[in-house]
């Protein structure tokens, strides 16, 4: 039997995760000891949804909860040319024991999630004016901090920005400074009143410290630890680039630090991308929140509009769309090319003037048990009234969670490695129950397979957008702005990737089936819209060239996937 290893799917250099096909090199050996070198012979990761790959003799496992892997090897994979440059770059005698110290330490402890912050503080300005020079672009100092911002934001995924931010965490390595053996001993965290990484801890007695401990951790790992008089109240602040574990010191008594190894008893704390994050039991939940688990925040005050990533009626990502950063592509290249080839963009519109004033979640109700992992969002806003997005269950078979009856301040979800989020929840610094629970029933005709669902009105509509998901061969979107200034959406709005038609002042919808799967109502359609003295469709009178004419008065049901959609209109 092969022995096996715990493997981290995550370069260890340049932090991005390990994508079908890459070259990389499985750094395995035991803990942080020198005494189980790492081995250098490289591999192609494995396509597909694989979890273990099969490594001269071992498996690397990197399946969730995971048995075999509470006490195996530990294993880091490498890109080939992220090592390459490292050879290059550290020519240390032990650079070999610097680098497998740093790619273990990169992740707060052995068993949490990858880190999912924000790598731009991990690339220093002057690195990037440096490598600008090499390239002839001298003239990139003249540019302000924001500009670089910018342009790094709209260039996310370019392999300059991941050559830099390789480059920068090897030349740290010199200074890690490994000869007075700090990286090897053990210190009790309920024993540290003070660490910042790059020193040496500050000590203190167990029962003279502080009783609450804050540790901060970024893409590098574990960056701070502090000791607090009190659990700190919520602060109305988040951070892209640091996350933050809060606990009682009396809960951590066996942990050790620099990199956390956590007892049989534990496996983690809360993480947080807030140094002040509200009390869990100030949050009203839906889904299990378990010892270990990653909660992502999004402030409802400060969005323009959310969407919501599903796959097979599964929601992996939650965009929060905001002036700086105006459309989801950011989110979506975070995906793997299997993953984005199954995703459904469903959005939610929040114009200027409006806000969300209460939100829940209807879950499909099966043996009197309620399924988190396929929600379907429940809003009411203070323009466009209640909206429902998402797969919806069965009529009689659901159950509705209102996880904040009035004016949520933030929109709670846990981040899971590979699968779907399995967590949703909502905050508000004052509570009002008085606001009424959603009303609308689902539909009695419910699509087959998955279908996620959204409906608008078509009456007073001032202008559509219709987003032309027919180009890439994907359902199409439409956005609807209304004389009261709310907005609604159906089908796929994939904001920042298709391209829009608008339509000001528009009378009617059509559409036209251009694929439609045999023996089904479901299809994708092309969209037409403008006002009726310019009603005219190009066609060559064949049986697929038949366009649907609606005048805008009733409401629409829309019903999609990634592959498909399906229309109906209910007149008054």
């Amino acid at each position: 039997m092969a022995a096996h290893a715990c493997f981290r799917a995550q370069c260890g250099i340049c932090g991005r995760a390990l994508a079908a096909g890459d070259r990389f090199i499985p750094l395995i050996g035991g803990e942080l000891s020198t005494e189980s070198p790492p081995c250098l012979e490289g591999a192609e990761f494995p396509t597909g949804n694989e979890v273990v790959f099969d490594y001269r003799g071992r498996t690397l496992c990197w399946r969730q909860k995971c048995q075999q892997c509470k006490h195996a090897s530990r294993a880091v994979g490498v890109h080939s040319d992220c090592f390459a440059l490292f050879q290059r770059e550290c020519a240390l005698e032990d650079a070999l024991d610097r680098l497998w110290v740093a790619v273990l330490s990169r992740s707060p402890w052995w068993f949490s999630l990858n880190a999912r912050v924000d790598g731009r503080a991990d690339c220093p300005l002057e690195l990037i004016y440096e490598k600008a020079d090499k390239f002839g672009l001298s003239a990139w100092r003249l540019l302000p901090q924001e500009l670089t911002d910018m342009i790094r934001h709209s260039s996310e995924s370019a392999l300059f920005w991941l050559y830099l931010s390789a480059l920068s965490f090897i030349r740290d390595l010199p200074g890690e400074d490994s000869s007075d053996g700090l990286s090897h001993v053990s210190v009790p965290l309920a024993n540290v009143l003070a660490w910042t990484r790059g020193s040496a801890p500050v000590i203190t007695p167990e029962e003279e410290g502080p009783p609450i401990i804050r540790l901060t951790s970024d893409c590098r790992g574990l960056k701070r630890v502090e000791r607090l008089d009190s659990m700190p109240h919520y602060q109305d602040w988040r951070s892209d680039t640091m996350e933050f574990a809060i606990q009682d010191v009396s809960l951590v008594k066996s942990y050790n630090i620099l990199r956390l190894e956590t007892p049989d008893i534990n496996h983690g704390f809360h993480i947080w991308d807030m140094p002040n994050p509200p009390l869990l039991e100030d949050c009203k939940f839906c889904g299990h929140i378990g010892n270990s688990m990653r909660f992502s925040t999004i402030d409802l005050h400060a969005v323009t509009g959310l969407t919501f990533f599903f796959s097979h009626n599964k929601v992996y990502a939650i965009h929060p769309h905001t002036p700086s950063s105006p459309d989801a592509t950011k989110t979506f290249n975070r995906f793997s090319r299997q993953r984005r080839a199954s995703l459904a963009w469903v959005y939610l519109p929040l114009p200027r003037g409006d806000e969300i004033i209460s939100f829940g979640i209807r879950l499909k109700s099966a043996d009197n048990r309620a399924v988190s992992q396929m929600p379907c969002f429940m809003f009411r806003t203070k323009l466009a009234g209640e909206v429902i997005l998402g797969p919806l269950p069965a009529r009689y078979r659901y159950k509705d969670v209102v996880l904040m009856p009035s004016s949520p301040k933030l929109l709670i979800h846990n981040i899971t490695e590979f699968g779907p989020i399995t967590v949703f929840g909502a905050f508000a610094p004052e509570k009002d129950d008085s606001v009424p629970s959603f009303l609308s029933a689902p539909p009695s005709n419910i699509p087959s397979g998955p279908a996620l669902f959204s409906s608008v009105s078509l009456e007073s509509v001032t202008c559509i957008e219709i987003f032309e998901g027919i180009k890439t061969g994907t359902p199409a979107g439409i956005l609807f702005h209304y004389e009261n200034g709310a907005q609604r959406a159906v089908g796929n709005c994939r904001i920042g990737l298709d391209s829009v038609q608008t339509y000001i002042k528009p009378t009617r919808l059509c559409w036209q089936s251009i694929s439609k799967r045999p023996n089904s109502m479901r299809a994708i359609y092309k969209l037409d819209s403008g006002d009726y003295s310019k009603h005219q469709h190009c066609t060559h009178l064949t049986q697929n060239d038949i366009w649907v004419c609606n005048a805008l008065e009733g409401t629409m049901e829309f019903w999609f996937s990634q592959e498909d959609s399906s229309i109906l209109i209910h007149h008054p």
